[in-house]
């Protein structure tokens, strides 16, 4: 993440949307933390401020990295990540079963 960061915010639409999205939504700010934007860029982006309309400062924006706010996001919903692939599973190998039982039908015949 950090590499993209550098490289592509503020370059392409795509990327930075994308940034600030995540930054906004799990309330993260930088991958490993605020201080990267400071290192690479001189400056916060808006997108990481605890409330609108603030001036980006080390004071006003969230501390915590996007890695460590993705990560725990997943530990928080492994349940439901764990069921719906246990679902898709279930959705893929009943139609390769039943494929499997046609193919039989057919050979007997």
């Amino acid at each position: 993440m950090s590499k993209t960061i550098i490289e592509e915010y503020g370059n392409t639409k795509a990327a930075t949307d994308a940034i600030d999205y995540v930054q906004e939504k799990f309330e993260c700010c930088g991958a490993l933390s605020y201080t990267q934007w400071l290192l690479d860029f001189k400056a916060i982006p808006t997108s990481c401020c605890k409330v609108e309309n603030c001036i980006p400062l080390a004071e006003t924006v969230y501390e915590k990295g996007c890695v460590e706010a993705l990560d725990d996001w997943g530990k928080k919903n492994l349940l439901i990540l764990g069921g719906l692939s246990l679902g898709l599973l279930v959705f893929e190998l009943i139609p390769m079963c039943l494929a499997c039982c046609l193919r039989k039908m057919i050979k007997d015949d």
